[in-house]
């Protein structure tokens, strides 16, 4: 049981919530689009895995639940792990088109991970045009948040200390039995209280860091109330999520983003926000549809710089009005700067943390039963992320990753993701839509490239 427990892990509350939020019709899983100069071969993209999962050993193992939920979730070795039983390959015959690619990416998003194995596939997409290939690579959310999802594809990419290391992994600790399960999920929940009472207590010696906490929280709540409260508009979107998936990219230069910041005084991702809302007020307009404002539930990290390589999740979210009626782009890039200072003077991410703290106080069971009674609501009209990603241009398998898109998942009422990750030059820019509600996904792709057009005119930039 020791041996056990030292070699995986408990899931954290973040993570569990993503397990436990997952519905049918609806998987929770985080995806990067990848395309790659040339084809790639199976066999030595399943023995990169193999080498590597010593270094991502997350790769190899499988969610386990406690035995009466007395604990939260954790990771064991899966015994049986076959990296190629998580590959699927695909043979556009050298013809293959972009839309062909979307299609066949867009279906696959629309399918759960089988989460009796290891919490991840891949699709290797060959035969596109140009000789080039593509890998749709998933990851089930409760194993990597988007930052973390980013480090663990980079343990895969070609570097100089690997080279050559043998496609071998230590043996799997062999999972213990009923009662051992039993036993080592009190022991860790009893862990979890002690750690928490420890937590409260060197908090509670320090008076004004209590006293700033609890404001800083209660501003965040207000925050958070205020979007649950007032409600948000009723968007084409904003019906329950259905089972089919559409799927949309492209991609802005960052050279000239980057210039928009400079000459606006604007952060990057005030500039990126802009363009979105930018591109869906023209969106919007071509359905007939008319808004001031729509709110974007966007995810924050809270990953300190010592954090940064490990997996799961430690993030919160803000809830952001995205500019639509605005005069020009210009006026929309400065109302956005104006709303997204105002959230973070009120510190409004730390409402949803707030929330995650005092839920992570009651019981592990309780915890599993109201996460499963649990319905992702309409706080917000859409998901929008924007992940840094590597400036260089990666390798995998001696193939150039050209371009990576990434992809956020959809559910409950919130049946639109706009997610954005910049890398080796240029913002991408990956669409996930219901393919009933927003059937028209590429029209708002090509909105959000006008929007940033305008906006780089605007600024003298273009």
């Amino acid at each position: 049981m020791t041996e056990a427990l030292a070699h995986g892990r408990r899931m954290s509350l973040a993570d569990a919530g993503f397990y436990y939020l997952e519905r049918p019709g609806a998987p929770l899983h985080l995806a990067g689009l990848a395309i790659l100069d040339g084809s790639l071969d199976l066999d030595a993209l399943a023995g990169r895995i193999a080498s590597r999962v010593d270094r991502a050993p997350r790769y190899g193992q499988v969610v386990r639940e406690a035995p009466l939920h007395l604990a939260l979730p954790g990771w064991e070795d899966a015994p049986d792990f076959d990296p190629r039983a998580h590959l699927h390959c695909w043979d556009l015959g050298g013809r293959g088109t972009q839309g062909e690619l979307l299609a066949i990416a867009a279906r696959r998003l629309a399918e759960p991970i089988d989460l009796s194995r290891p919490a991840w596939e891949m699709d290797l997409i060959d035969g596109l045009e140009g000789g080039r290939c593509a890998l749709l690579h998933k990851v089930h959310h409760c194993m990597v948040d988007g930052l973390a999802g980013v480090r663990l594809f980079e343990r895969l990419v070609d570097d100089e200390d690997a080279a050559g290391e043998p496609a071998v992994r230590t043996r799997p600790v062999r999972a213990p039995g009923a009662p051992a399960r039993m036993a080592a999920a009190v022991v860790d929940e009893l862990a979890r209280r002690q750690q928490q009472a420890r937590e409260l207590a060197a908090s509670a010696r320090d008076a004004a860091t209590v006293r700033a906490r609890l404001g800083q929280s209660a501003a965040g709540l207000r925050s958070l109330a205020r979007w649950a409260l007032d409600g948000v508009p009723q968007l084409p979107w904003n019906s329950p999520v259905g089972e089919s998936r559409r799927l949309s990219v492209t991609r802005l230069p960052l050279d000239a983003l980057q210039q928009v910041r400079r000459v606006s005084g604007a952060t990057l991702n005030d500039v990126a926000l802009s363009v979105l809302g930018g591109g869906l007020a023209r969106f919007l307009t071509g359905l007939g549809q008319r808004e001031e404002r729509l709110v974007a539930m966007v995810p924050v990290s809270l990953r300190s710089s010592e954090e940064a390589a490990r997996l799961g999740n430690r993030l919160s979210a803000i809830f952001v009005p995205l500019v639509l009626g605005a005069r020009s782009e210009a006026e929309r890039l400065t109302l956005t700067c104006e709303l997204t200072h105002r959230l973070k003077t009120e510190a409004a991410w730390s409402g949803v943390d707030g929330l995650l703290q005092a839920l992570d106080l009651l019981p592990s069971p309780l915890l599993g039963r109201i996460a499963r009674r649990v319905s992702v609501g309409r706080l917000a009209n859409l998901i929008a992320t924007n992940v840094r990603g590597p400036e260089s241009t990666q390798r995998l398998c001696g193939r150039e990753l050209l371009e990576i898109y990434p992809v956020v998942p959809i559910a409950g009422r919130i049946g639109l993701g706009a997610a954005l990750f910049s890398y080796a030059g240029f913002l991408h820019v990956g669409l996930h839509a219901d393919a009933q509600r927003v059937p028209d996904l590429d029209k708002l792709t090509d909105a959000i490239g006008q929007s940033f057009r305008d906006l780089a005119c605007a600024t003298g930039v273009l």
